[in-house]
């Protein structure tokens, strides 16, 4: 089991987007109001992650992770990791800041507690990129590459999968994440996902239209419809 934490500051154009900023004026007190929460953010958040990997073996309808107690069902998935030998499962959080703070916020400085909000999410995607690369270099060093995230609820990948994952992982222990009986994180700000290992000749094809065939909401996405998917490739910085 790997594990790392690390700090990271929320990038201005990933927080506007989730504010849904499409390209509008922002004014010299929002841009303010931004730039002093993404300071803030960035001293208080502490994001964890933990990951490991298990060889991929095929488990009746779905796929399964030999050794990990854990079966993911559907062919979404299936078609994800076709050809990988292994997969990685792996869960990132920013932990409970992002969450009390929004609330505390929500009715004195209701634009604040947006912005906490969306520095929130930033930062525990950035965690994930982080558990991802660790994952990527740990593939390397065995002549592997790495495709990309797939997290329960994409595609036909159930939330079911979630208890799972989660137990697989330790997660309670090791980073300090539950679910509810309703299947949500806790802490809200919470990240887990499933990342396939490849033979450089059995790759997949990292393609923006895999990826968003794959989402169930892809018809009503408007980042898909401003040309901007939530997968992109984001540049990622810690200080561990």
């Amino acid at each position: 089991m790997q594990r790392g934490h690390g700090r990271f500051e929320a990038r201005e154009g990933e927080v506007l987007r989730y504010l849904g900023h499409c390209g509008q004026a922002v004014d010299d007190e929002l841009a303010a109001r931004i730039e002093s929460v993404r300071a803030q953010a960035a001293e208080q958040i502490q994001c964890r992650w933990v990951w490991e990997t298990w060889p991929v073996e095929h488990a009746g309808d779905g796929i399964g992770l030999a050794g990990s107690g854990v079966t993911l069902p559907g062919a979404s998935i299936a078609e994800h990791l076709s050809g990988a030998t292994q997969a990685a499962l792996l869960c990132a959080t920013a932990g409970s800041t992002p969450d009390l703070k929004t609330r505390t916020l929500q009715r004195r400085e209701p634009v604040a507690a947006l912005v906490w909000d969306a520095c929130g999410i930033d930062a525990v995607e950035l965690a994930a990129d982080a558990a991802g690369a660790e994952v990527a270099a740990f593939a390397a060093e065995q002549g592997l590459v790495t495709g990309w995230r797939f997290s329960p609820g994409y595609g036909d990948l159930p939330l079911a999968v979630q208890p799972a994952v989660l137990a697989a992982l330790d997660a309670e222990r090791t980073v300090g994440v539950t679910l509810t009986d309703h299947l949500l994180m806790v802490p809200m700000k919470s990240v887990t996902a499933v990342v396939g290992l490849f033979s450089a000749d059995a790759a997949p094809n990292d393609s923006v239209r895999s990826r968003c065939d794959d989402c169930s909401i892809r018809d009503a996405c408007s980042l898909r419809a401003a040309g901007t998917p939530c997968w992109r490739k984001r540049d990622t910085h810690a200080e561990h």
